[in-house]
């Protein structure tokens, strides 16, 4: 199934109701956790589950850029 209908169905985050679109995210706004797992990803990619207290993400990298 496609991420964002999964996202739309099971994400119990904010974003869910944008398929989990966050959106563009600079390093370090998002949990230490997540962002070492981003910034091992190739666009187009998904993570493996990373596991947080309370829940477990799964990223869909879209794109990546750099400044």
């Amino acid at each position: 199934a496609p991420f964002t209908a999964l996202a739309r169905q099971f994400s119990s985050a904010a974003t869910a109701a944008k398929a989990g679109d966050m959106g563009w995210v600079r390093e370090g706004e998002l949990r230490a956790e997540i962002d070492q797992a981003i910034q091992q990803m190739e666009k187009g990619t998904l993570s493996a589950p990373i596991q947080v207290p309370g829940g477990v993400y799964v990223i869909a990298l879209r794109d990546k850029r750099s400044h």
